[in-house]
């Protein structure tokens, strides 16, 4: 079971990093756009000469617990000088800064400003949060997931408590008003839970590990119920569990999941080691129609398993298949066909789609290694960014994205604006490489 262990664990890697909200319009299930990427070939050189255009871009980050601000035209600007900051994130309309606190060695505050640092104020202290146990003897619950609903001015966010890692679980959903001021908890539950609001706000989509759940936001009523079914095994009631990773359609109206089913090991003989994993793409629609399996494909069944990537245009998936010494990274039609290679190298990870769905990243020697940026349409693959020490990063646009480097030498982590196939600027010097410690927010003109 030490697959298994190692198998669980590098799932967390892959769910830190997320793609972009989807810019295409999502064909109907059962309808595909063809791939034609051709044959892979090598890394390739790229001539770096252009730098990204950052007017329209604010960021926000977080540099010895304070808030800060940085400006193409002003450069950074000190925001909040609390020293305990930890999640920064922009409200939809870049009106409104929310962001976490630690006290007594926790995060388990909430704040909000505008976004020039002005009207700040605590909305969640620790003691409210404190006052959500429900479980004696705990050492109370925890922030985890944190989200400013689609439209408005209401945050989104989780809270966890068990009275000991292998202990009673409670989880909250909670609700954050900040014009009215007001905390609602809309769910508890007893097993870990993620949520996700679809792009309008209008529906929510609570996952656990067994559970696909979609709601109406306003009413909580049940719009969809999907259960599901790895076959995972958890012998080590600490290990971390699988959970699904719907996507929401770019109109709010149904979501797609890549679905793994592996090998039941308590039915294979030690010396197989060519059990296959299938996995299904399934359409989970909204409105009381079917869901439907749009297709499934067969792989051999490896120790660093990740889910199939979908586009954000739901018409294709990446996944990676293990070797003797190298991973391959394929690109396939969500109903199963057209099945390209795309990359053979040590330690494939597939990272994120970029917001168009026409490039992505990969990484190689496991997810610690070298960000590779490939193309739908083109062969090969280049390096992602014009530094190679790229730690986490985020895409802004479909050119433009924004990273962190990992200290190497004693030089500092980077916090640096990026254009693909471009140069990179520096935006600031922070005391680690967490992309969480980050968030943008772009000026429509």
């Amino acid at each position: 079971m030490q697959n298994l262990s190692r198998i669980l664990s590098l799932l967390l890697v892959a769910m830190v990093l997320t793609a972009c909200a989807p810019s295409h319009t999502t064909p109907p299930p059962g309808q595909t756009a063809a791939l034609t990427t051709p044959p892979p070939a090598a890394n390739l050189p790229v001539e770096r000469t252009s730098t990204p255009h950052a007017a329209d871009l604010a960021i926000a980050y977080i540099q010895d617990g304070d808030v800060w601000l940085w400006r193409q035209s002003s450069g950074p600007r000190l925001l909040n000088a609390s020293g305990n900051a930890q999640r920064v994130l922009f409200s939809p309309d870049g009106a409104l800064i929310a962001f976490t606190q630690e006290v007594a060695g926790a995060e388990t505050e909430i704040w909000v400003m505008a976004r020039d640092g002005s009207q700040d104020r605590r909305l969640l202290s620790s003691r409210q949060l404190a006052g959500m146990s429900v479980l004696p003897g705990s050492s109370g619950p925890r922030l985890s997931q944190i989200a400013w609903l689609p439209n408005s001015h209401q945050l989104a966010f989780s809270t966890s408590e068990s009275q000991s890692p292998t202990g009673p679980l409670n989880q909250t959903i909670n609700l954050l008003s900040v014009e009215p001021e007001t905390l609602t908890t809309l769910f508890e539950v007893d097993e870990p839970a993620q949520f996700l609001y679809s792009p309008d706000g209008s529906k929510l989509a609570l996952i656990t590990p067994h559970l696909i759940r979609v709601l109406a936001a306003s009413t909580q009523q049940e719009l969809l119920s999907f259960p599901y079914d790895t076959n995972i095994q958890y012998h080590d009631p600490l290990q971390a569990k699988f959970f699904a990773r719907p996507v929401w359609s770019q109109d709010s109206s149904f979501l797609m999941v890549a679905i793994p089913r592996v090998p039941d090991f308590s039915e294979i003989e030690a010396e197989q080691n060519d059990a296959s994993s299938t996995t299904e793409i399934v359409y989970l629609p909204t409105n009381n129609t079917a869901v439907q399996s749009l297709g499934q494909f067969e792989d051999v069944f490896p120790s660093e398993f990740f889910p199939p990537l979908l586009s954000p245009d739901l018409t294709s998936a990446l996944y990676s298949t293990p070797g003797e010494a190298k991973n391959e990274l394929h690109l396939i039609n969500i109903d199963g066909s057209h099945d390209v290679l795309i990359a053979s190298q040590p330690g494939i990870f597939v990272s994120a789609w970029a917001p168009d769905s026409l490039k992505f990243v990969f990484s190689t020697q496991g997810p610690r290694g070298a960000y590779k940026l490939g193309r739908v349409d083109q062969p090969g693959y280049t390096d992602l960014a014009d530094v190679r020490n790229v730690a986490e990063f985020v895409w802004l646009d479909a050119e433009r994205i924004l990273f962190t480097t990992r200290p190497a030498g004693g030089q500092p982590v980077e916090l640096r604006l990026g254009l693909v196939d471009g140069l990179s600027i520096l935006i600031a010097e922070l005391p680690s490489y967490f992309i969480s410690r980050v968030d943008f927010f772009i000026e429509s003109h």
